[in-house]
């Protein structure tokens, strides 16, 4: 058994020191005008980038900044990506390198007609190096960017395919490189009305999209995922909501073992087309978009959940949208284990009475996590939007909600969770058609979260606790199962003898028989058959009731290498001119039926 030992250890100082390195902090806005929330942030180089949103008290207008902060959350750097009169909203960011990318969607002023994707390209002291504005096909609108392992960007969003009306609207990705030049870009079209919600990479090199579509001539809502190729082919395409219900647009995540989280929601619809009472859902699939395992969460009249982040060991940490009793909105953050059970939660609000909405989530490099979003404040004069920032440790603590002082971090022991990769292998199963065909079975999967067939022939399997698989050569085969518990997985394998190639039959008229046809003359008794020893030395008794025919034993060649001799019920057979190894032996009734059983000679 492969054991992972991941020991993530934190030695917390002080409380001061500690309040230092984790935050719950309101950023200052100068009255009416300033910032009004972070939509994304990232923790690099001992400074933690933001970008979010700023309103301009003379203009009306609202334009996106990008914040260096320092690791109290001190404003060191704020830069306008526009000026007043412009308008740029939804930033998001990634960092490669020395290098910040922003991606927002801009319009030069109030009354223009919609949006232009814009990518901005700065260094770490704040300098502008370019700007990139993509305005073919029109009417895209971006919300997402991401580095590829191949150091280049995809840029994601919807398209409005219509040039008056907002609707339909279709998936839309762009992929560029690190000059922002365009190396090519996919639509894809999902349903009547599609908005993507993120696009990631998968292990594989291809992509994972997901989002939320309508399904056509209706007003059901799906949470959609779609699969491609590294060129943003589609491989498929698979509506994964809840039927009946109105499903909210998520985001996905690839765990350890190779499988996918989807954080999304799903509730009743009133009449203006609303979300009522609606449940988070957080669902595992495989990389073939099958449901492996799901689970539904409620916290008060409302839960949602909207973005993941994943631990090494296979843990996974989620953001959403929680409602007490008194319909007071907060932010939501759960930890789950690999199976989606829950570790442990933190509600967070700023105040009460009013909510706070988060837009981001991203992993520290102690597996904690940064989150952002905005609130609202009182002030002498009226209520305000202000961005605010959380930074957590491992167990979703800031130096307001909790902290845990000498402390360790959760340690996940793969021993406490065996994922006994053991399975069952069935009697073969012979066509002259087709070939030799066996099922095999994992007979304990509590534990397991994803699993891995290797046939032995080149043919490998993903996902299901049961495989049938058919051997068209005669050979032997090592059959391997790795079964999995996210991050860790244990191994298994079992060797299979096939003795017939394809198109091989058995016949006592000159046609082709069927397994069906060929065991009919022995399936009366083939459940009182005895072969003993086995494995076996020099000799080998069989036993059986009230049948005649002739045994022989072949290689696995299927070369025979023991001469075919008469039974009447009952034989012995002197195996002392053979040498060690596996053998088949090969049993006939005189009228075409056979069977085939497995010895072993030490």
């Amino acid at each position: 058994m492969k054991r992972i030992w991941l020991i993530l250890i934190l030695l917390l100082a002080s409380t001061f020191g500690r309040s230092q390195e984790y935050l719950n902090v309101i950023l200052p806005r100068d009255g009416h005008n300033g910032l009004w929330g972070l939509t994304d942030v990232i923790e690099h180089d001992s400074n933690i980038w933001c970008v979010g949103g700023r309103y301009h008290n003379d203009t009306g207008n609202a334009t996106c900044v990008l914040i260096r902060l320092h690791t109290n959350g001190e404003i060191d750097t704020t830069i306008l990506l526009t000026n007043s009169v412009e308008v740029t909203i939804t930033p998001r960011l990634v960092i490669q390198a020395n290098e910040i990318y922003v991606l927002c969607n801009y319009k030069s002023a109030l009354g223009v007609d919609g949006y232009t994707p814009l990518l901005i390209k700065y260094d770490l002291n704040g300098n502008e190096l370019w700007r990139h504005f993509y305005s073919d096909p029109e009417r895209v609108f971006v919300n997402n960017i991401m580095l590829t392992s191949d150091d280049h960007l995809i840029l994601s969003g919807s398209i409005r395919t219509h040039p008056t009306n907002s609707f339909p609207r279709c998936f839309f990705i762009r992929k560029v490189n690190l000059d922002g030049e365009e190396i090519w870009n996919q639509t894809y079209w999902p349903s009547f009305k599609a908005t993507s919600t993120q696009v990631i990479e998968t292990s594989d090199g291809g992509l994972m999209i997901s989002g939320q579509s309508q399904r056509h001539f209706t007003n059901e809502y799906q949470f959609r995922v779609i699969k491609t190729d590294e060129l943003g082919n589609v491989i498929w395409d698979k509506d994964l909501g809840v039927d009946g219900f109105l499903n909210g647009g998520g985001t996905i995540s690839e765990l350890p073992d190779g499988s996918f989280i989807c954080c999304t929601l799903y509730g009743n619809e009133d009449i203006v087309g609303s979300l009522v009472n609606p449940k988070g859902r957080v669902l595992f699939i495989d990389n073939d978009g099958n449901i492996l395992r799901q689970q539904d969460y409620v916290f008060g009249s409302y839960t949602s959940m909207n973005q993941s982040v994943v631990i090494e060991d296979g843990t996974f940490i989620v953001r959403g949208i929680g409602k007490n009793q008194f319909n007071e909105q907060y932010v939501n953050l759960l930890k789950f284990d690999p199976m989606g059970n829950i570790i442990w939660q933190r509600p967070y609000t700023n105040l009460p009475d009013w909510p706070s909405v988060a837009y981001t989530l991203k992993k520290t490099d102690n597996n904690g996590v940064l989150f952002a979003g905005s609130t609202w404040v009182e002030t002498d004069v009226s209520f305000q939007q202000r961005a605010w920032l959380v930074k957590t440790d491992c167990f979703g603590c800031d130096s307001l909600l909790c902290y845990y002082e000498d402390s360790t971090c959760l340690v996940y022991d793969c021993n406490e969770y065996p994922t006994s990769p053991q399975f069952t292998v069935s009697e073969p199963v012979f066509s002259a058609f087709v070939g030799t065909t066996f099922t095999f079975t994992q007979t304990e999967t509590s534990n397991t979260t994803m699993r891995y067939w290797d046939m032995g022939d080149g043919t490998k399997h993903l996902g299901a606790e049961s495989i049938t698989h058919t051997y068209t050569q005669a050979g032997t085969y090592t059959v391997k199962l790795r079964s999995h518990h996210s991050a860790c997985y244990d191994e298994y394998e079992q060797t299979v003898v096939v003795t017939q190639n394809i198109g091989e039959s058995y016949v006592n008229d000159g046609t082709y028989k069927e397994d069906e046809v060929a065991h009919v003359g022995l399936e009366s008794w083939q459940q009182g058959l005895k072969i003993y020893p086995n494995p076996a030395e020099n000799e080998l008794f069989v036993e059986f009731a009230n049948v005649q025919g002739t045994l022989s034993i072949v290689d696995l060649l299927g070369k025979e290498v023991f001469v075919s001799v008469a039974f009447d019920g009952y034989a012995y057979l002197d195996l002392t001119n053979l040498s060690s190894g596996v053998y088949v032996l090969k049993i006939s009734d005189g009228d075409g039926g056979f069977w085939n059983r497995q010895v072993v000679l030490k």
